[in-house]
């Protein structure tokens, strides 16, 4: 998984051996914690079945996340 920070053109990255909801919300909570909780962030995803987990999108809405998904 990666993120890119376009106000900075940082690349952040993780790597699991598995590709479930719980290392998605890892990788959340990692990208959370590199900005302030006002900031909202925005995440572009694409319908990968573990990131339309219903644990994900509470956990996005409760944390100042917009997900945002590809077109199919």
């Amino acid at each position: 998984m990666a993120a890119m920070d376009l106000k900075t053109d940082q690349l952040y990255g993780h790597a699991s051996k598995t590709k479930k909801h719980q290392d998605i919300l890892r990788f959340f909570h990692v990208l959370r914690r590199r900005f302030h909780r006002s900031e909202r962030l925005y995440i572009i995803l694409d319908n990968f079945s573990p990131h339309l987990h219903h644990k994900v999108k509470d956990w996005a809405a409760t944390n100042n996340v917009e997900l945002i998904y590809t077109p199919t």
